[in-house]
């Protein structure tokens, strides 16, 4: 029997499947040490970089989503995507080398930045490109029973693995910072990132790709237009744009907060992540028992309902390390719970409503539309808008000093708070209530080992 025709074996699925999650953590590890910690954001500050270079950063990763609609109609038409996919994010992987590299190409902050811009827009296209290709391979990988379970293990296992790396991450960064070598810091992590980011991709040589259901004789045009005409799928189109929406307008310059403004150091911020991680480790694996026996609409539901006390803690808090710290601390673990079932719910749903035929480009589109154009318009009015409105209406309470960034963090709570109509209106006719969620929750208990079933 070939590795492609044994995939659905039981036995045979668990080998492959604990591949995958460990590639997720080597990726996961690649992700933290290069784009998305407390590091490469005072790596971007000591270059020089502002909250309209944050803003525009954040922009232009999301308006890059427009390569997914390039995947999903590829995916269509391809009779393999495992090749194409892992070429993809080897070189996505290896081009984050010319971020390291920007600091000794220029000695212009201007110019750095600006490089930095540039090499940053086609990294995020080439992880556009290969982004439907993975998940519909993924999807077609795993077995439709305990399909949220399987996702939420995974997730679990990577967020305790990355619970320890930023850990590492914030003291091995955290020497370099006190030395004032914050450059050259990042420049050491970004390497060990790169490497194991490379390692993530070649270790999906050993997982197999299940027979492709392709969609050759489907017009382009018909693939696009089909996720905005379905039924079923357009009410989870609309929220996931507003939601976006709502989402990015605060979220980039959460870290450029708190060690521009409130003044942290990096590996403080780091250390706070990983409260983040905790949370998300501590919730994945129930999360995804009751996305399997309650429906993702009343995970969406409890979700969207308390993501707004996010911003709000960064609004209602004031700039004084010692006393926010606690509380930022307990933020980021309800961040991180919240985040565990936010994510299972999105990802499962827009996988489980959508055709097997044509699932690349319904996967593609909402993700252009949503996170490409709607969340990378809101961080670039934010960006643009958060120096103006310090200038024109700053002011100081007691402790407290309101800016720019309090405003765009309000506004963002505003936002969130009002989403809950939009996701009410998702379609899932064998999903519960969320109030019967909620009954179940209690009877069982949050970690409890059982949940009723459907």
């Amino acid at each position: 029997m070939d590795a492609s025709a044994d995939h659905s074996e039981p036995s045979a699925f668990r080998r492959h499947w604990r591949v995958v999650t460990v590639a997720g953590l080597l990726g996961m590890t690649y992700f933290r040490c290069c784009l998305i910690g407390a590091p490469r954001t005072k790596f971007l500050k000591e270059l020089g970089a502002t909250e309209r270079h944050f803003g525009i950063i954040a922009s232009l990763a999301a308006v890059t989503m427009a390569f997914q609609l390039v995947s999903g109609a590829l995916a269509n038409r391809l009779r393999r995507r495992k090749t194409l996919w892992m070429v993809l994010f080897v070189l996505h992987r290896l081009t984050f080398i010319g971020v390291l590299c920007a600091p000794g190409l220029f000695a212009s902050s201007t110019a750095r930045i600006w490089w930095i811009i540039g090499v940053l827009l086609v990294h995020n296209s080439l992880i556009h490109l290969g982004d439907p290709l993975w998940f519909s391979w993924m999807t077609d990988l795993v077995p439709e029973k305990g399909f949220s379970e399987h996702w939420g293990r995974r997730q679990r296992f990577i967020t305790v693995g990355g619970i320890f790396t930023q850990v590492a991450i914030a003291f091995w960064f955290g020497w370099y910072e006190n030395q004032g070598r914050v450059v050259e810091g990042f420049i050491i992590i970004g390497i060990f990132g790169i490497i194991l980011g490379v390692i993530d991709i070649f270790l999906f040589t050993m997982v197999p790709e299940p027979p492709h259901h392709r969609e050759e004789g489907l017009p382009l045009r018909q693939a696009l237009a089909e996720p905005f005409r379905s039924p079923a799928y357009r009410p989870f189109l609309i929220y996931q744009i507003y939601w976006r929406f709502a989402m990015m307008l605060a979220a980039p310059f959460f870290m450029v907060y708190l060690i521009g403004e409130v003044g942290y150091s990096a590996r403080t911020v780091q250390l706070m992540l990983v409260m983040h991680g905790v949370g998300m480790a501590l919730a994945s694996r129930f999360w995804g028992r009751i996305c399997d026996s309650h429906g993702f609409r009343p995970v969406l539901q409890f979700v969207t309902a308390c993501k707004f006390v996010v911003p709000l803690t960064y609004v209602i808090l004031p700039p004084i390390r010692a006393v926010a710290l606690p509380f930022f601390a307990a933020m980021f673990v309800f961040d991180g719970a919240l985040n565990a079932g936010g994510r299972l719910a999105m990802k499962g749903f827009s996988l489980r409503c959508t055709p097997r035929r044509n699932r690349a480009m319904y996967v593609a589109a909402a993700s252009f539309v949503s996170l490409g154009l709607a969340g990378g318009l809101a961080p670039l009015l934010a960006g643009f808008a958060i120096k103006p409105l310090t200038d024109l209406a700053a002011f100081e309470l007691g402790p407290y000093t309101f800016t720019g960034f309090h405003a765009i963090f309000a506004l963002s709570c505003v936002l969130r708070a009002s989403a809950l109509p939009f996701v009410n209106r998702l379609h899932e006719p064998e999903s519960q209530s969320m109030g019967e969620m909620l009954k179940s929750i209690r009877c069982t208990g949050l970690f409890g080992q059982r949940s009723p079933q459907r």
